[in-house]
């Protein structure tokens, strides 16, 4: 999936994907419900306008599932709101990148093989060794944008071509389902029809599912000590 690739740099999604495999993801089924009048009158491509407008008004969201792209599963879990503040984790092949961002500056936490990608040193690595790494948007600005930008972009933006799918249950919430191309690698989004027109799960089969939860939730980042903390800006000074 290609929105996925781009939440790093390509050095460091080569370093983490290298090798994926693994079972194709996986996700509950929706159960079934009687088919109601959700969106009367409006379009699939209507329902999935309304939905990306919901999900970019959103105060906050909570991300989390898996993808595949050209055989490669990659697992998200993030959490962040309207400021673009936020935290998770983004895995594959079991290697992890955790991610924390408040205000202008980002903390990212991986093993010593991904670290050495992300600064360009086995021995800057070795310094950072399990503390966060620490930046500001002048160091790592297209990490910080991609990571914390994904869900305003992550569904195809003028929607076109879709149709109105099956109704069911996501998460507990009554949902419809708008099938065609509505996100790069997804074929399927389902829409709450209750509330909100918040956009529940992207869906892609065998090859895996986000859903999209905690809407409007409070998040309460705190930033790492800073003995467990190197800061990028001054290695090297």
């Amino acid at each position: 999936m290609r929105a996925l690739r781009l939440l790093f740099p390509l050095a460091v999604t080569a370093a983490l994907v290298a090798g994926c495999s693994g079972k194709p993801a996986t996700s509950t089924p929706p159960a079934p419900t009687t088919p109601a009048e959700a969106f009367a009158g409006k379009s699939a491509n209507e329902i999935a306008t309304l939905a990306i407008a919901a999900l970019k008004a959103a105060p906050s969201v909570h991300m989390k599932g898996t993808a595949t792209d050209n055989g490669q599963k990659m697992t998200i879990d993030l959490k962040y709101n309207r400021a673009k503040d936020g935290e998770g984790t983004i895995s594959a092949d079991g290697q992890t990148i955790q991610l924390l961002k408040i205000g202008e500056d980002l903390y990212l936490k991986a093993d010593a093989a991904v670290m050495a990608t992300i600064v360009g040193g086995d021995n800057v690595a070795k310094l950072v060794k399990d503390k966060w790494l620490k930046a500001s948007s002048s160091d790592l600005g297209s990490v910080m944008g991609l990571v914390f930008d994904f869900a305003d972009k992550v569904l195809n933006d003028p929607p076109t071509g879709l149709s109105r799918g099956a109704t069911g249950v996501i998460n507990g919430v009554k949902a419809l389902a708008l099938t065609g191309e509505v996100a790069d690698g997804f074929d399927k989004v389902w829409v709450a029809t209750e509330g909100e027109p918040y956009p529940l799960r992207l869906d892609a089969g065998a090859d895996g599912a986000v859903d999209f939860t905690e809407y409007g939730a409070t998040l309460n980042l705190t930033a790492p000590p800073a003995s467990e903390v190197v800061d990028l800006s001054k290695l090297g000074s």
